[in-house]
């Protein structure tokens, strides 16, 4: 039985209130379609548009969000990473604008050539949408990559699990943080888990490739580190009138004919700084580094019991010009770059 008759109905105040109800009704299913909507754009944000507050995200709408996006996911929300690639002092992901002006065609033509010859080794280039720290989305190619474990190890992550030496307790749980050959900190010796990416990334298109820069890495990274972002101080020190660090050449060997600050520079940076994978001796430091090797183990025989060499002689032991990939040999390779000194004679 109805609450309102149908002569009641007719009553003008009567259709006020129902009126009234219905916009009430409305009114909050309105309130209620507004955040849903938030909502549903917010599921798309990431660090470099956190603070938008939009119904319809911005980088639908602007290319220079877009832009944003998609380097802050390149880069895999490293901006140490991005900076020293691209050479710029941005200071957030957030500040990025589009380039000023395009590459000319014909060198834009020939870099794509030559990443997609597969000239450049591994090591030299990793890949983005991976890894997202900051936002903690799942990227696009951490899926690529967990659907190419399924299909090279099987759906069960516990095979993938005995297979690469890792603990994850389900798929959702399985991550992998991406390389960073520039910097010392990442390691020759790669686990199961990074060799296998290493290959999966190989597979990868070109488009969500990062190329490392050694340059920039001792530009945005090391220099500015010691003397600031403002290429004056380094001027200041150095009794240089550059007008941006990217005036600022990394010699390739050993820049024996530079200022004294400038050798220094260069050696704080390939000691302390630099990825091992990147560096190569002098054979003329054999002897050098055989004398380290004498004072430490004293005796050849324990030398080759602890590399399971057979030398007669030390001057058979070789000084290896690139960093081994791994063991004790590496340790005393780094050792010797470092700057070994006899505990004796200082």
């Amino acid at each position: 039985m109805p609450l309102i008759g149908r002569v009641g109905r007719r009553n003008v105040r009567v259709r006020l209130l129902i009126a009234g109800i219905y916009a009430l009704l409305i009114g909050g299913g309105l309130t209620m379609v507004y955040p849903f909507l938030l909502m549903l754009s917010g599921s798309t944000k990431t660090a470099v548009d956190a603070r938008e507050n939009r119904i319809v995200p911005a980088f639908l709408t602007s290319e220079v969000m877009l832009y944003r996006k998609h380097v802050e996911a390149l880069f895999n929300e490293q901006l140490d990473v991005m900076r020293a690639s691209y050479d710029i002092d941005t200071i957030t992901f957030e500040a990025l604008t589009l380039p000023d002006s395009p590459v000319p065609e014909p060198a834009l033509s020939f870099w794509r050539r030559f990443v997609e010859s597969g000239n450049l080794p591994p090591k030299a280039w990793t890949i983005g949408y991976v890894h997202a720290p900051v936002s903690r989305n799942a990227p696009r190619e951490l899926r690529a990559f967990k659907a190419w474990l399924q299909e090279s190890y099987g759906p069960d992550i516990a095979s993938v699990n005995r297979m690469l030496e890792t603990d994850f307790v389900g798929w959702n749980a399985l991550y992998v943080i991406p390389e960073d050959w520039v910097s010392r900190r990442q390691p020759l010796q790669q686990s199961p888990l990074q060799r296998a990416f290493e290959a999966f990334k190989q597979t990868r298109p070109a488009i969500v490739r990062t190329v490392f820069s050694v340059e920039g890495a001792y530009r945005r990274q090391f220099l500015s580190a010691i003397y600031g972002r403002d290429i004056d101080a380094y001027n200041r020190a150095h009794g240089t009138t550059h007008a941006d660090y990217r005036e600022v050449r990394f010699a390739a060997d050993y820049p024996a004919d530079a200022s004294p600050l400038v050798r220094e520079d260069w050696e704080r940076f390939v000691r302390d700084g630099l990825n091992l994978y990147w560096i190569r001796f002098d054979p003329a430091a054999a002897p050098a580094y055989r004398q380290m090797l004498q004072v430490k183990y004293g005796t050849l025989a324990t030398l080759n019991e602890k590399y399971g060499t057979r030398w007669r002689e030390w001057d058979e032991v070789p000084l290896p010009l690139q960093a081994p990939a791994e063991g004790l040999a590496l340790t005393d390779w780094e050792a010797f770059l470092v700057g070994w000194q006899d505990a004796d004679t200082g």
